[in-house]
């Protein structure tokens, strides 16, 4: 099963506007410096749009970048009923071009970097670096996912998301190999399920990688494992 249908699976509870508003609270205070006038940014890994949007409504010219689909193809519609100039674009962020010294920001929010094992991450760190201008920023949302395998309380099943379709989940594995937990998604509604991995990313590891390209110039908790880094070219 494609990762696109999990993402359809959860777009009501987890990828929308409003289920960013909580994250975006803690995180405005940190973004709205960096967005002076005429602003460029790319929004990686931008779902169906809710940053992307929110920096345009700031005066930033906006690219929104995902490799799924039905994500892309909400961010449109809503784009359109916004009369938003954001230009959103399906495709793989390791492979699509993101240009020379084009942009002031670049952003991945969400904990998208999850979803991609550390060789994966510093590829697109170093894209991140070549498509930034002198003095640009790469700014990074994620959790630490060692935290709460430390501390013991990380959950081994629960509810994501409750309505219109209920969606569970379960741990199955670690696998240290490669550093990541197998957690199986299961849309109780329909009676499918999915195995996701999902790649444990820690603070020193986050530093490690981007540090060859770029510098850290702010290291934030937004929560409980929760942060945001800002990097500098």
């Amino acid at each position: 099963m494609d990762n696109n249908i999990v993402y359809e699976w959860l777009l009501n509870s987890t990828f929308t506007v409003s289920a960013r508003s909580q994250s975006l609270y803690r995180m405005a205070p940190y973004l709205i410096p960096l967005l002076k006038p005429g602003v460029e940014i790319v929004d990686l890994c931008c779902g169906s749009g809710p940053m992307s949007f929110w920096f345009e409504e700031r005066g930033a010219k906006v690219t929104g970048v995902d490799y799924a689909p039905y994500m892309i193809a909400l961010a449109k519609q809503e784009a359109s009923r916004r009369n938003s100039a954001v230009e959103f674009i399906e495709a793989d962020i390791f492979t699509h071009e993101l240009g020379q010294a084009r942009y002031d920001l670049a952003s991945c929010f969400g904990n998208s970097i999850s979803d991609f094992p550390l060789s994966d991450f510093a590829k697109m760190v170093k894209k991140v670096g070549n498509s930034l201008k002198p003095g640009g920023r790469f700014a990074l949302e994620y959790l630490d996912g060692s935290y709460h395998y430390i501390q013991g309380s990380a959950p081994r099943k629960g509810v994501y998301q409750e309505s219109p379709e209920l969606i569970t989940f379960r741990f199955k594995e670690y696998l240290p190999e490669i550093g990541a937990c197998v957690n199986i998604i299961c849309n109780e509604t329909r009676g499918e399920e999915y195995e996701r991995r999902a790649y444990i990313y820690s603070v020193p590891v986050v530093k490690a990688l981007t540090d060859v390209e770029l510098s850290l110039e702010q290291h934030i908790l937004l929560g409980e494992n929760h942060f945001l880094d800002i990097f500098t070219k």
